[in-house]
C-alpha cells in the first residue's frame, strides 16, 4: 500500500488527481490511503474551479475590450468629422457632439461597472426600467452611421412606439454589437 501512496502521489505532483488508492484496513496506513484520495479528490475539485474561474476572466477582458473599443470608435469619428471641418451644418455639429456626450457617459458607466468587480462576481440583480425601445434603436443607428460612411449600407427603420422593461446600458451595449457586426460582415 504503500508504495501505491507514493506512485499516487508522485502522480498528484505532476497534476494528475485521478489515480485512487484501493484502501483496505482499518490501521494508520489505511488512513493515510483514505487522507490521500481525499486530498486528490480535493485538488482535482479546485483546479476545476480555477480553471473555470480563468476562462471567465479570459472572456471577460475580451467582452470588456470589445464593450470599450466602440465608443472610443464612435467617439473617435465624430470628433474627427467635427474637427477636420468635414461636417459644417451647425445642426449636424451639435448632433455629433449630443452623440460624443452620451458614448462618453456610457463609457463612464462601463468603468463604474469594471471597477465594481464584487458586484459582478456577487451576480447581483440587473436593475431594469421602461425603455422606450424606437427611440433607443434610432439613437443607436444614429451613433453608427459614422461606421457606414463610405460604404454602400444604410440603416432603414421600422419602429414601432413600444416600451419594455430592461436594462438601458445593457440593451444599447447588445444593439452597438450587433449592428457593428453586422456592417462588419
Amino acid at each position: 500500500p504503500l508504495l501505491a501512496m507514493q506512485k499516487s502521489a508522485a502522480a498528484m505532483a505532476k497534476g494528475d488527481y485521478s489515480q485512487e488508492i484501493n484502501i483496505e484496513g482499518d490501521d494508520e496506513v489505511a488512513d493515510l490511503g483514505r487522507s490521500l484520495n481525499s486530498l486528490a479528490q480535493d485538488l482535482n475539485v479546485f483546479v476545476e474551479k480555477m480553471q473555470t474561474q480563468e476562462k471567465i476572466r479570459r472572456d471577460f477582458v475580451a467582452n470588456v475590450s470589445h464593450e470599450l473599443r466602440t465608443p472610443l470608435t464612435i467617439i473617435g469619428g465624430y470628433n474627427q468629422a467635427i474637427s477636420d471641418g468635414t461636417v459644417k451644418d451647425q445642426e449636424k455639429i451639435k448632433s455629433y457632439q449630443n452623440i460624443i456626450r452620451d458614448e462618453v457617459q456610457r463609457l463612464e458607466r462601463l468603468i463604474k461597472d469594471l471597477l465594481d468587480l464584487s458586484r459582478l462576481q456577487a451576480g447581483q440583480v440587473i436593475l431594469k426600467e421602461k425603455i422606450p425601445l424606437a427611440e433607443l434603436v434610432s439613437d443607436v443607428v444614429d451613433k453608427m452611421q459614422i461606421k457606414v460612411q463610405g460604404k454602400d449600407i444604410r440603416f432603414i427603420l421600422a419602429l414601432e412606439p413600444i416600451k419594455i422593461l430592461a436594462d438601458g446600458d445593457r440593451l444599447v451595449q447588445l444593439m452597438i454589437i450587433l449592428l457593428d457586426n453586422a456592417i462588419k460582415y
